[in-house]
This record gives structure tokens, sequence and C-alpha cells, in this order.
């Protein structure tokens, strides 16, 4: 029960490339409102026009598992966006960051318990399974700048940290979830592990490691809630800048 007003340009780019060029829509800017370039194209081949459309906006919005689905290689957009984030001074938003915050709220919640926070010394392993592999990648990143974790290779299905007593992490993602919709288990040093589940019925399940289980509400919020956020907000995400900073610190 939102609403927000736009002046919405759509633009199509043509065989001879003239949509793409700045002067073909720059002057149909109104500079006295903010403008949003949201981004629904690949991103990698297309380096130069993204760089006009970033030097026009006061925000940049971006799909990263659409623009991975439409032939970006993962880690190439990733070590782009890294670069992005780090070089320019306007706001990046990413509607796959988004999809992921019910996900690192429901697993930060695990820990809260005083005795299960010692566990975050302990873990030696992440799972994520039935997330687009970019986003289980950003998913770890979240885990490694959280907890203050080095990233030392960023690979196909695989990502590898090392904690700040020098012990090996491995993030693996597994393109589907048995028996639901997205998994992620958190295995310990001790071969024990945490298991969260989500279903599309609007519920979680965790099990500790000491077999006990909880439910939880669980529910990813829609394309049309993310966009109201994001143009809600000409400011960057600070935490999104430091887990593309934990990519940027690798390459």
């Amino acid at each position: 029960r939102k609403g927000v007003c736009f002046q919405e340009i759509v633009i199509t780019n043509g065989a001879d490339g003239a949509g793409g060029a700045p002067g073909s829509w720059i002057p149909l800017l109104i500079r006295d409102v903010p403008t949003f370039v949201f981004w629904l194209d690949s991103i990698c081949d297309r380096t130069d026009v993204f760089g006009h459309a970033y030097a026009q906006a006061h925000k940049v919005i971006i799909d990263s598992e659409h623009s991975v689905a439409l032939g970006d290689d993962a880690g190439a957009l990733l070590e782009l966006l890294a670069a992005v984030a780090a070089e320019q001074g306007v706001p990046l938003g990413d509607f796959s960051w988004r999809r992921l915050r019910p996900y690192q709220r429901l697993t930060a919640s695990i820990f809260d318990p005083d005795e299960l926070r010692p566990m975050l010394r302990e873990i030696a392993g992440i799972e994520v399974a039935g997330l687009p592999e970019f986003t289980s990648r950003l998913f770890a990143l979240w885990m490694a700048e959280r907890l203050g974790w080095r990233t030392i290779a960023l690979e196909r299905g695989e990502s590898r940290f090392v904690d700040s007593r020098g012990r090996g992490i491995v993030a693996r993602h597994r393109p589907t979830a048995e028996g639901c919709s997205t998994s992620i288990r958190i295995t310990l040093t001790d071969g024990r592990s945490l298991d969260v589940s989500d279903s599309d019925t609007g519920c979680a399940d965790v099990e500790f490691p000491d077999g006990q289980t909880d439910h939880r509400v669980f529910r990813v919020p829609t394309n049309g809630e993310i966009l109201l956020e994001e143009v809600d907000s000409v400011y960057p995400d600070e935490l999104y800048g430091s887990v593309l900073d934990q990519a940027d610190r690798l390459v």
C-alpha cells in the first residue's frame, strides 16, 4: 500500500547502438530530482555504457543474478562490482543482495543465545543449496566480513577463507536443495552442524547441533518491495560495500 511517482525512461538499444549513446537520453533527465539507473542487462560486456550511466545517476540499481543469467561470468562480475564500489562515489544497489537479507538475519539469529555464540569461532564449512551461485557467493562473503575471515580464493562452486587463527573455511554451493527450497548448513570443527531450510509456506526450520529444532517465520521480499526500498534512499549500503571489498582485496 505504498506508491512512488516516477518519470520513467525506458531505453531500448537497437542495432545502430544509438540507444546506448549517452547523448540520446541524458537531455531527458530532470536534474531537480534524483536519477536512478535500473540496469536490466548484462554488465561485463557493456562496461562503457554502464560507466556512462553511472556518471549520470544518483544511484545505480542492478540485479546481479539476472546479469549472470544473461551471460555475465560470476567471477568477472564480482570483480567489476568490487572495483565500481571502490572507485565510484555513486551508491550501488543490488536486488540479489536485498533478497539475501532474510537469510542473513535468520542465520545471525541462530547464534543469539550466549551458549551458541562460541560456535562462531568453530565454523569449518558452509554449504548453501537452492540459491543462485552468485548469491551464494555473496552470502559466503557476508559471513567472512562479519566474522573477520580473509578471502583466499573465489572459484566456481567454492570459496575459501582463513580465520584469524589461520584455520581454513570452505563455502560450497549446490544448485538444488533436497526436500526444501533453500538450505544452509554450517559445519563445525567437531563435525556437528547447524541446518536452516525454508519452503514456500513462509516458514523456516532450524536444526541445532544438539538435535533440537525451531521454526521461524520467513519471507523473501518481492521485486516491487525491493525497488521501493532502493529508490527510498540515495545512500550507499555500507555492509554491501564491505562485502564487495572482501573480493576487491583478493583480486
